[in-house]
């Protein structure tokens, strides 16, 4: 399938009449560039619309209402008139061209309600004498047949929402994805039915034996076989019952996890808070400190201003001091006389020198003055406060020091707090529900628990009742043997048991198969997409028969869980490819479009230009839905090396209307910057 033309008028953002073309062929490659809203994904939600009257896409919010089609500035124009949304998609299938219109009208009301009303499609195909011809059968039985609706989600990746190894998905999620993706594309489901329906013709057989024997011995165990069956069936339905529940109860604790997760995240914040709150007050305790130190201090400032005066002095005071009689000591003079040695440099005085001799006329002459004892108080003041002056400056400039930091500390720490208390805003709503999600998340948990071994108590249960059914299945047949008119309905039987026996062989051998080319086919175009560096560290990715999904290095370590977020969205792009390249029974390429929303947004450099080299040859036609963020210059360019671009439009939005601009190349694109 390939598509050749999308014309959409008044469809989503999409105002009057909008027209695309797709790259084809050797230039199989289309970009449509645009800012976030402008209507990308508004081009694959037509086209869905077109093909299955799709009305809102996987991705949509569930608990939303239903998308509105129309567009909302037409509806503003002709309130509570009805106006239609209409959409004509032209593509190719097997070489003929097909054209598909659908409509859908909508209402808005005064209110802000809005009524819906769509009609059927009309389906057209291209005849050999060139006209188009109305198909009369079934659109959807035949659009299936084309490319079936369980395939849509095969062919339309968006790198935002769609990620295989997600940090929220477990082991079990990623399996039940996995197997579920296998089994739908590759019709091993009809297998398995193909089974159902066997059984139920055989079951059906017994009964007409068990109808027609006379022998009450087969009526006996015919009827035991057929409790046993409802039984079975019972158990069967309660487990799928259970099943459901289970997988239910999972969800719930999931959205309860995440939940708990965001309430974590305000807890830990408030911790940081308290922290940050904690050394708060401590640096407001020791700043205040600090101030009443300094106030303490600044109490001896009065007499430490005297200091410059009797320095100044100081000269004055010494030569008023040297002019008394009294500079020298008394008792020093004494001593020195007494003992004939100088008490201040320990030199001899003879009894009969002139030093004697004029230290005995100062004892006989000396005189006490009053100034003396004064001048040396003042003078043994001002050493004492020089000496004060010095632990001041010191002590001061410490304080002053230890109050600047402390301040600064404090400014740091209310920022801090002031962060904080902006990032809690806006979940804190979510603390008052905290106990309630806890002991909701604690109920569904044991629900589950519960759950799980009533299951495996019913599973042990089917499984001996199945054992008893055959072992029945067995006794009838033998005692239908003894019958000659109930021969032919006993060889019926046989030979649909044994058909029986072979699907289930051919499953089981189909399934083992399709799971080990599944994991060859994957290693090959995961590493396809990977860059020449990324490459040499995964070796292979290998499925095994629980559909459990590994990437193993040389060692064989699995390495799964250690992808990056950008190598996480190549797998799960390489997982996806791989399902469309089988369903593609055998091509080399895909057999229908793939489109691929914001991609390049968490993959690095590298491994965008090995996608763009390599999808190409992967795919009949790739269509890109790129943000203005995503497209550098070296995009552009690597585009531009590869030719494979064949159309290239860009969606600009004014006044809630999207218009769809073609460009004659990539290069005309604007980016951003």
């Amino acid at each position: 399938m390939k598509i050749e033309k999308l014309e959409i008028e008044n469809f989503r953002q999409f105002y009057g009449k909008q027209v695309i073309e797709f790259g084809q062929g050797e230039n199989n490659v289309t970009i449509i560039l645009g800012a976030n809203g402008n209507g990308k994904t508004g081009i694959f939600r037509a086209i869905m619309f077109a093909l299955y009257g799709d009305m809102s896409l996987e991705q949509d919010n569930k608990s939303k209402e239903t998308p509105i089609l129309v567009n909302i500035e037409k509806l503003d124009e002709n309130l509570s008139l009805p106006v239609e949304a209409k959409v004509i998609l032209t593509f190719k299938h097997k070489e003929t061209e097909y054209v598909i219109e659908r409509q859908v009208s909508m209402i808005k009301e005064a209110n802000n309600n809005f009524r819906t009303n769509s009609y059927q499609p009309s389906f057209y195909k291209l005849s050999e004498s060139g006209d188009f011809e109305k198909i009369k059968e079934d659109t959807a039985m035949y659009i299936n047949n084309i490319l079936h609706r369980d395939l849509r989600e095969f062919f339309f990746f968006d790198a935002e929402k769609m990620e295989l190894l997600s940090n929220t998905r477990s082991q079990r999620k990623m399996t039940k994805e996995v197997k579920e993706g296998i089994i739908k594309l590759l019709q091993i489901k009809s297998l398995d039915d193909s089974g159902k329906l066997l059984k139920d013709l055989i079951d059906q057989e017994n009964r007409k034996i068990s109808n027609k024997a006379k022998d009450s011995d087969i009526n006996e165990k015919v009827t035991l076989k057929n409790k046993l069956d409802q039984k079975l069936q019972k158990l069967e339905k309660e487990n799928q019952l259970l099943e459901d529940n289970r997988e239910k109860a999972l969800k719930e604790i999931e959205t309860y996890e995440q939940d708990l997760s965001a309430n974590q995240k305000i807890r830990k914040l408030q911790e940081r808070r308290n922290q940050s709150e904690q050394f708060l007050n401590e640096s407001r305790e020791l700043f205040n400190e600090q101030k009443k130190n300094i106030q303490h201090l600044l109490k001896e400032v009065p007499s430490l201003l005297v200091l410059d005066f009797l320095e100044t002095k100081d000269l004055e005071f010494k030569e008023l001091k040297d002019s008394q009689n009294d500079t020298i000591p008394l008792d020093m003079i004494e001593v020195s006389l007494q003992h004939e040695k100088c008490q201040l440099c320990q030199q001899g005085i003879p009894h009969s020198s002139i030093t004697y001799e004029r230290l005995k006329e100062l004892e006989n002459s000396y005189t006490f003055s009053d100034l003396t004892p004064v001048i040396t108080g003042i003078q043994t003041t001002t050493q004492k406060l020089k000496r004060e002056e010095t632990v001041f400056k010191n002590e001061m400039d410490t304080y002053l020091q230890k109050t600047i930091q402390r301040e600064e500390d404090i400014e740091k720490q209310e920022l801090a707090i002031r962060k904080i208390d902006d990032e809690i805003k806006g979940k804190a709503e979510l603390l008052d529900n905290l106990k309630n999600i806890e002991q909701n998340l604690s109920t569904h948990k044991n629900n589950v628990k519960e759950q799980e071994k009533k299951i495996d108590k019913n599973k042990i249960e089917i499984i001996d009742i199945e054992k008893n059914i055959k072992q029945l299945e067995k006794d009838i047949h033998a005692l239908s043997l003894k019958h000659n008119e109930l021969y032919v309905d006993s060889k019926i039987v046989g030979k649909l048991r044994t058909m029986k026996k072979v699907l289930e062989e051919i499953t089981s051998e189909y399934t083992q198969e399709i799971i080990h080319q599944f994991s060859a086919e994957m290693t090959k175009v995961f590493h396809s997409l990977l860059s020449k560096k990324d490459k040499t560290n995964f070796e292979k990715v290998v499925i095994n028969e629980n559909y459990e999904i590994s990437v193993l290095d040389k060692m064989g370590n699995n390495l799964v869980r250690e992808l990056s977020m950008g190598q996480g969205q190549i797998f799960t792009l390489a997982f996806i490819t791989t399902l469309a390249k089988l369903a593609s029974k055998g091509r080399n390429e895909i057999s229908f479009p793939l489109f691929m929303d914001t991609p390049f947004g968490r993959i690095s450099g590298e491994n965008r230009d090995n996608l763009i080299e390599q999808i190409p040859k992967l795919t009949n036609q790739w269509i890109l839905l790129l943000t203005d963020t995503e497209l550098t210059k070296v995009e552009q360019d690597a585009f531009e090396q590869h030719q494979k671009v064949g159309k290239t439009y860009e969606l600009v939005s004014q006044d809630r209307r999207t218009e769809i601009q073609e460009k004659n190349n990539i290069m005309e694109l604007r980016m951003r910057g």
